[in-house]
């Protein structure tokens, strides 16, 4: 009695599991909605230099290393 129960509950999660991606798969979630527009009067930013590509920081690059204090 119990192994049936377990087993119809597991077949009904993967019943659930399967139509979850089945469902994910086929519709386009966001296919009605328009693209964003710029309301007038509101600004339109742009990203620094700086922002758009960082520069690693230093002293973690393998020429910075300190060399090993004690002589082997």
């Amino acid at each position: 009695m119990i192994r049936g129960v377990l087993f119809l509950l597991l077949a009904l999660n993967l019943a659930y599991l399967a139509y979850g991606l089945h469902r994910a798969q086929t519709s386009d979630v966001y296919g009605g909605v328009p693209p964003l527009e710029l309301a007038p009067g509101t600004l339109d930013l742009e990203l620094l230099a700086s922002e758009r590509d960082p520069e690693p920081f230093p002293g973690f690059g393998p020429e910075e290393r300190l060399s090993d204090p004690a002589p082997r």
